[in-house]
């Protein structure tokens, strides 16, 4: 056992899943804020846009890197150093008197969380034994992110009924320096030997604008169409990829050790990640045009109408473990990936313009207890047999496909529903309620297709 092992403080798990909580708190808070932001400050709808596209291509571009440093330097200084860049990249948002300032404060704070969200899944890997204790501990963390996401909705639409759009980014300056204290006492004060201390800085630059420009042509593909930006952004992020691979073939320092991709479970579970997000993803998009759209709910409701969505992720942590001892990788995913397509078809089957929302609220109750199996599993399977010097990049991979995945079935699924809603017979809100039930129905077909592709591609060992 490693001496990482033998000094664990009994607050590193808390805070880690502290981290996890805010870093999904920040990824839903802003949503029901936006019209008063553009109201303020002067922005279109198109503008508006990069207060949610500036943190993701920040968050996104920068996780491979992040996870790098988390390897070279030490996870606990990159989640110090994340915590402050987030605490700081919130506070310029609070405070900032137009967009550009605010649109800077979004990519510090997506900064922050590429240094953050890696760094925390090294130190559950090298912290916790691989087996029982890990699954524990990755099981609390992705419950964590689930009730983040799920209680930002409700805190954003509470914060807007009673104060301004700034007390949203306010309240995540005293969260983050809290953290970051915490951090501070509980986390181990290792230290990388002096070999390790190289980053492969021309493989960095080609990862993070490559990720970036995928992630922005995806992210704009619903609203702006095969357009020459995104036609630009697409292919460069393709060519730029392309390039990071060569670099990363003949790299004395690799960003990526392309073995990895030998491990059928990491390779297999890449995989299922994409069509997870792509679906679960894009369900918190289609629950909140929903109810604010189509039943007429107004933000505050709508954000409280997200927290079973969050109680049930939370416990179904328990669920999760136990699957995962029992099951192994591959059974536990399958598990996973099935409970959330059940939710998500029992979801659209309810998205109908005189459906009760209590209704709708029910699968998606359903559909967190499917989600939090699968976090879990899936991150487990991203640092089932790596070693501990390549934990933070393989974590980092996971989080990079996690975001890629998201912004795809976004692009896919809102463009599908788009498309149905303008071509149907309808009028009005069923039209926009026909439209969201199609994407979702797909949502579900993704997810057992993905529960499939588990079964095929990931060994069947514990």
């Amino acid at each position: 056992m490693s001496q990482i092992l033998t000094r664990r403080h009994p607050l590193l798990l808390p805070v880690l899943a502290f981290a996890q909580f805010l870093l999904a708190v920040d990824y839903n808070i802003v949503l029901v804020a936006l019209p008063d932001m553009g109201a303020e400050l002067g922005m279109s709808e198109s503008a508006l846009q990069w207060v949610v596209s500036a943190y993701a291509l920040a968050f996104g571009g920068l996780l491979l890197v992040g996870g790098r440093l988390s390897d070279v330097f030490g996870p606990r200084r990159m989640i110090l150093l994340g915590l402050a860049l987030f605490a700081a990249g919130s506070l310029v948002a609070t405070l900032a008197p137009g967009a550009v300032v605010l649109l800077i404060g979004r990519v510090l704070q997506g900064a922050g969380g590429a240094l953050i969200s890696p760094a925390v899944l090294a130190t559950i890997a090298v912290s916790f034994d691989e087996g029982p204790a890990r699954f524990r501990a990755l099981a609390i963390w992705s419950s964590a992110g689930a009730v983040g996401l799920a209680l930002g909705s409700a805190l954003g639409g509470v914060l807007m009924a009673f104060f301004t759009w700034r007390a949203i980014f306010l309240l995540l300056v005293p969260l983050a320096l809290i953290g970051l204290v915490v951090a501070w006492r509980a986390t181990s004060r290792e230290d990388r030997p002096a070999h390790r201390r190289s980053l492969d800085f021309p493989g960095a630059i080609f990862a993070a604008l490559g990720v970036a420009a995928i992630v922005f042509a995806l992210a704009e593909l619903p609203n702006r169409g095969i357009d020459a930006s995104v036609l630009v952004a697409g292919v460069a992020g393709i060519l730029l990829l392309i390039a990071f691979v060569v670099r990363e073939k003949t790299a004395r320092y690799p960003l990526l050790q392309l073995t990895m991709f030998r491990s059928r479970t990491l390779t297999g579970s890449l995989i299922a990640m994409v069509l997870f997000m792509g679906s679960i993803g894009t369900s918190y998009y289609v629950f909140t045009v929903f109810t604010q759209s189509v039943l007429g709910a107004s933000a505050l409701l709508t954000g409280l109408a997200f927290l079973p969505w969050g109680v049930t992720a939370l416990l179904a942590s328990n669920l999760a473990k136990a699957a995962l001892n029992r099951l192994g990788v591959r059974g536990a995913l399958i598990v996973g990936l099935l409970i959330a397509a059940v939710g998500n078809a029992g979801f659209a089957s309810a998205l109908h313009a005189d459906t009760p929302l209590w209704v709708v609220v029910a699968w998606t109750a359903l559909l967190g207890i499917g989600q939090a199996v699968g976090f879990a599993t899936l991150f487990a399977a991203a640092g089932a047999g790596v070693p501990s010097d390549q934990q933070g990049v393989a974590s980092a991979l996971m989080s990079t496909i996690q975001q890629v995945g998201t912004a795809l079935g976004l692009a896919v699924l809102v463009g599908l529903a788009t498309w149905t809603t303008t071509t149907s017979s309808l009028e009005g809100v069923e039209a926009t309620a026909a439209g969201l039930q199609a994407a979702t129905w797909i949502g579900a077909a993704i997810l057992a297709v993905g529960a499939a592709v588990t079964a095929i591609v990931i060994p069947s060992r514990r």
